[in-house]
């Protein structure tokens, strides 16, 4: 007999976003959505478990540049994560989505003006 197994969609309730990237390693995917007008308190800048598609965290980011884009980035082996907010980069550990309703930097610093920013694409020697 094959049975018909159902499961929850990749990336559930995401029909609304704009832009997505991926992590370095695949464990985590980020999308970005407009707000909504009927609860602009919602996240709309949401992290995902690139696996299962579960989601994870989100953050309000109620504009996003283009050229700002991701405004959450990982480095190579996803040790930590930097995230652009107003005048600061937030630093997360790399595990720290994983929480969930938890999520919590664990440092930051203060760049004003900031609109964009990078993280190498690998480690120095």
């Amino acid at each position: 007999d094959d049975e018909i197994t159902t499961s929850k969609p990749f990336l559930e309730n995401s029909n609304r976003v704009a832009l997505v990237t991926v992590s370095p390693l695949g464990n985590f995917v980020l999308t970005w959505e407009k707000l909504s007008a009927d609860a602009p308190q919602d996240p709309n800048l949401k992290v995902w478990d690139g696996k299962t598609g579960e989601y994870l965290c989100g953050f309000v980011q109620k504009v996003v540049k283009r050229e700002g884009w991701p405004y959450l980035k990982w480095t190579h082996d996803e040790t930590y994560a930097f995230m652009m907010v107003t005048n600061e980069i937030r630093v997360y550990e790399g595990n720290a989505f994983q929480q969930k309703d938890n999520v919590r930097f664990g440092d930051k610093m203060r760049v004003p003006g900031i609109s964009s920013f990078s993280v190498p694409a690998q480690a120095s020697a």
